[in-house]
């Protein structure tokens, strides 16, 4: 039983993260309003940052799983994010070269 408890808990770790992460990508995604829309970005950062702290204080022995899960897709999510972002940059370089 206790594995299937720390595989939750490490599911719903990378569920989290990857809430964060689209809580961070509202300041970009709603940019253009920002001045409209600064109460609802601030509100969703703050609302995923508590529930995370909250479940890394209160999870006790499972936490470390949490950690993992959180640890795991921030990884994923770069090895799989540099190689586009540095794929872009080089495309935009050659299209500044052949200008």
């Amino acid at each position: 039983m206790t594995i299937i408890i720390k595989i939750v808990v490490f599911i719903l770790g990378i569920y989290l993260s990857m809430r964060m992460i689209a809580a961070f990508y509202g300041i970009i995604d709603l940019w253009y309003t920002i001045k409209t829309a600064y109460h609802r970005v601030i509100r969703s950062i703050l609302v995923w940052g508590i529930i995370t702290a909250c479940m890394i204080m209160f999870l006790g022995q499972y936490r470390y799983a949490f950690l993992w899960g959180i640890a795991v897709y921030i990884f994923i999510y770069l090895l799989s994010y540099l190689p586009i972002r540095l794929q872009l940059i080089r495309e935009v370089r050659s299209m500044d070269i052949e200008s």
